[in-house]
């Protein structure tokens, strides 16, 4: 039997525990019928406290003070439907009472009646524009929408018409604080501490607020020095990169990786990196990346050696969900590979057969220091084949690059792909298991005109590297990813 507004004549708001009414014209009976009523409200028992209201309409079906608390105590039992009814009802006998209309409003937001809602709410507005009832459930509402701009806007009226609703500041205070707007956010907090003093909310985000002011002052501070001269590509690349930003070459996505491992390998003083692709088929991908490969060696005397793995009977055995069923089965993808192998160069082998069986023998015979794994593209489809392909990255430290870059084909481009299943999973648990080998997106977009793989860019950081622990000096790896 809850409301928020205290001025209207016909309903009150119920505080601590009991109805607060004033209605000038109450008779004997509406007075005995609200009196049963508190007290199962009360003791907790709604169920009895609205057969009691329901009775006393039935005598008088039109009464203003029952139809509005049947209505509070409908919404309170999880009847929106009824509440809004109710509040209609009562509304239409009172058309200017704008307690009656924002319980009106609620109902109607809770019930998806879009319309209702705004209607309701403009004549609330029409008849009293800083109800703080109004702009308290619209600030809550705006916030479950990450609407920050209106919460904000909503929280701060209330804020401003009651000084003791700490809530609303707070409220207004953290959705500055999500827009960056520091100095509102930081009066709100403080706002809230001249009220208690010991609010450990307030303190927690103004002491975020002045972080995030440091921070602010510090970047001001960075742009204000000479911009550094972009660091310019080792070799002869300029074509390459001008090639990738056209989109002038095929499989931009295996350049761009390459590129940045190349010139991260450079850097390091490495004459060659191995680079794999997981999922081969019908060896487009392998065979391009061998294309580009060579393309970098003509240019810069880089090496390669490329690697590419592929099942001999397509799909594996699908296990769950995790697989994607509802994408792929087994079996799918099922391809002769014997003319593919004949149109490798000497630097490119293609290792056929599950790659579970297959990976860790190579690890054993092929991860060197000399030439260390620098890009990896996964197009296995299945989370238990990325798992597998995974094992690739478990060396030891110095048979990687720093960062290993890498392309990730089925993250983020079919409707049913998540965090949990598929090679997204995979990621999830591998960077659970390995506190030194983290694998995480790399943004590759904010400098250039954006693509579609831009998307899938990722690199598998390997933290106990030499390099990254110190123990190894090297040129410094201030590669941006947007060199372009």
């Amino acid at each position: 039997m809850k409301t928020k507004t205290e001025d209207k004549p016909q309903i009150r708001e119920r505080h601590n525990g009991e109805f607060t009414v004033r209605h000038e014209e109450l008779g004997p009976d509406i007075q005995e019928c609200i009196s049963q009523a508190d007290a199962a409200y009360k003791n907790g028992d709604l169920p009895a406290a609205r057969e009691v209201l329901e009775q006393g309409l039935r005598r008088a079906p039109n009464d203003l003070l029952l139809l509005g608390c049947l209505g509070n105590i409908q919404f309170q039992m999880g009847q929106p439907a009824a509440a809004l009814q109710s509040y209609t009802s009562a509304s239409a006998a009172d058309p200017n009472n704008t307690d009656l209309l924002v319980r009106l409003a609620i109902a109607a937001a809770h019930c998806e009646q879009v319309p209702v809602f705004e209607k309701t709410m403009e004549r609330v507005f029409e008849l009293e524009p800083e109800n703080a009832t109004a702009h308290r459930f619209l600030a809550k509402l705006n916030l479950a929408r990450h609407n920050f701009p209106e919460a904000a806007q909503h929280a701060a009226r209330v804020a401003q018409q009651e000084p003791d609703d700490l809530e609303s500041r707070l409220l207004a205070g953290d959705c500055y604080l999500k827009l960056d707007q520091l100095p509102e956010a930081r009066a709100m907090f403080e706002q809230v501490l001249r009220v208690d003093t010991n609010n450990e909310v307030a303190k927690q985000k103004l002491n975020q607020v002045r972080m995030l002011d440091q921070i602010v002052a510090e970047a001001r501070a960075w742009k204000a020095k000479p911009a550094a001269p972009p660091a310019r590509p080792a070799g002869n690349l300029d074509s390459l990169i001008d090639d990738i930003r056209h989109d002038r070459i095929g499989r931009a996505h295996f350049a761009h990786c390459l590129l940045l491992a190349t010139l991260q390998a450079m850097r390091i003083g490495l004459k060659q990196i191995s680079v794999f692709e997981f999922g081969v088929l019908h060896g487009d991908g392998l065979l391009n990346l061998c294309s580009i490969c060579q393309r970098i060696t003509e240019d810069t005397g880089f090496q390669f050696k490329i690697f590419g793995f592929d099942s001999d009977v397509g799909m594996p055995p699908i296990t769950d969900y995790r697989d994607h069923p509802e994408i792929w089965y087994t079996g799918q993808f099922k391809v002769d590979h014997s003319l593919l192998t004949s149109r490798l160069p000497a630097n490119a082998k293609l290792i056929v057969g599950d790659i579970a069986k297959t990976i860790v023998p190579f690890c054993k015979e092929n991860l060197s220091a000399d030439c260390p794994v620098g890009f990896v593209a996964i197009d296995v489809d299945l989370y238990s084949s990325t798992k597998s392909a995974f094992k690739l990255l478990k060396g030891k430290p110095e048979c990687y690059l720093p960062a290993v870059v890498m392309y990730f084909d089925d993250v983020n481009d079919m409707i049913t792909l998540n965090s949990w299943c598929g090679e997204a999973l995979a990621m999830k648990e591998f960077n659970r298991a390995n506190k030194f080998r983290k694998i995480e997106e790399k943004w590759t977009r904010q400098n250039v005109t954006n693509a579609g793989w831009h998307d899938q860019i990722y690199c598998c950081h390997v933290l106990d590297h030499p390099v990254r622990s110190g123990k190894l000096k090297c040129a410094s790896l201030d590669l941006n990813v947007t060199i372009y």
